[in-house]
């Protein structure tokens, strides 16, 4: 899913990047503000992006199932169930991931007035005013706003399997975006002048950013005891307020750690290497930091992971039975932390 959403973040990172898309001219830029006819960066065909990605991953995903109802044959009819409602939910979360990474370079556009380029990089070290990152705040609440409705939506179900497939990644996408725009009100932040200058560019800048979003996070996750009395008086409404939490928990830990990496394997292979060098060093990189990772998550990531995921399913199984409707779950008997695999996820990131 993500090798799939990361790929989409990037094919439609450089279609932006077209001239006659963003409204710039080749290479007409100023201290990181776009020029264009109108507004910086405001071009209205940049909307023309989000259906079109929307629309290109709803025929990726159909060519997906065709060949997997062609290639697989399940003769358990509730393996299959189960293994399509999986793939179903990754396909999902593998839309999302490139719709709300797109919709967020749109906002960095129209809030911040910078269209960043195709390594999603804003062009000069102009800092942010205290108005654009208000103006970011106030978008990932109205994001968040839609989201909770998307879930309710989603919820709810609709007629058609396609249907339901769209309700489940405009939820996850809505709920992405509140993560991304958060975050990335806290990098202008902190590359403001009131922690590092927007010169500085260092590794040392995103670990910050990486701590200060992990331990704002795991706060936030300590939120979900508030529900309780929700919980009782309206039990949708709190389920749908607890996956929102946790979706944008979920993509302001994983990135922040992500980017922190990221620079820190950039900022290394372009300071100590030629350009020739440089991408053979990324790759050297890459392979070890995989050799390092891969077998403490084959020994014990995944193995907690597998566990967790026992272990939620046997606490939903008898709760979806209930009277109290499908996928709804007493806030009393939500599992921990670490049974939920939200440590796992941190480590991951």
């Amino acid at each position: 899913a993500h090798l799939l959403g990361f790929a989409e973040i990037n094919c439609w990172l450089f279609f932006m990047q077209i001239p006659s898309i963003n409204g710039a001219s080749h290479g007409d830029h100023s201290g990181g503000r776009l020029l264009s006819g109108a507004a910086p960066g405001t071009s209205p065909l940049l909307l023309v992006t989000i259906p079109l990605a929307y629309a290109v991953h709803l025929i990726i995903v159909f060519v997906i199932q065709f060949i997997r109802d062609e290639c697989v044959d399940l003769d358990d009819e509730e393996e299959r169930e189960e293994w399509t409602e999986q793939l179903a939910e990754t396909d999902a979360e593998a839309g999302a991931l490139g719709l709300s990474f797109t919709t967020l370079s749109l906002l960095r556009a129209w809030v911040g007035g910078v269209l960043p380029n195709a390594h999603k990089i804003e062009h000069g070290n102009t800092p942010h005013t205290a108005g654009e990152m208000g103006g970011m705040l106030l978008a990932g609440l109205l994001f968040a706003l839609i989201a909770a409705v998307a879930y309710l939506l989603h919820r709810r179900g609709s007629n058609s399997q396609w249907g339901d497939f769209c309700l489940e990644m405009n939820a996850t996408w809505f709920a992405m975006t509140v993560g991304w725009a958060w975050l990335y009100a806290a990098w202008w932040f902190i590359t403001s002048g009131a922690v590092y200058s927007p010169n500085d560019k260092t590794p040392e800048t995103r670990v910050f950013l990486a701590v200060a979003a992990t331990t704002v996070t795991f706060l936030a996750c300590t939120l979900l005891g508030c529900f309780r009395k929700v919980e009782r008086t309206h039990p949708s409404t709190a389920k749908v307020l607890i996956r929102l939490i946790m979706t944008t928990c979920g993509v302001v830990v994983g990135f922040a750690w992500e980017f922190a990496f990221d620079t820190a394997v950039e900022y290394v292979s372009w300071n100590h290497t030629t350009n020739t060098e440089n991408k053979v060093e990324q790759f050297a990189f890459a392979i070890a930091a995989v050799a390092i990772v891969f077998p403490a998550y084959w020994m014990f990531l995944f193995p907690t992971m597998a566990k967790a995921q026992e272990a939620h399913e046997q606490v939903w199984k008898p709760v979806n039975q209930a009277d109290s409707g499908p996928g709804f779950m007493p806030l009393s008997r939500v599992p921990s932390a670490v049974e939920m695999g939200l440590v796992p996820m941190v480590a991951r990131g």
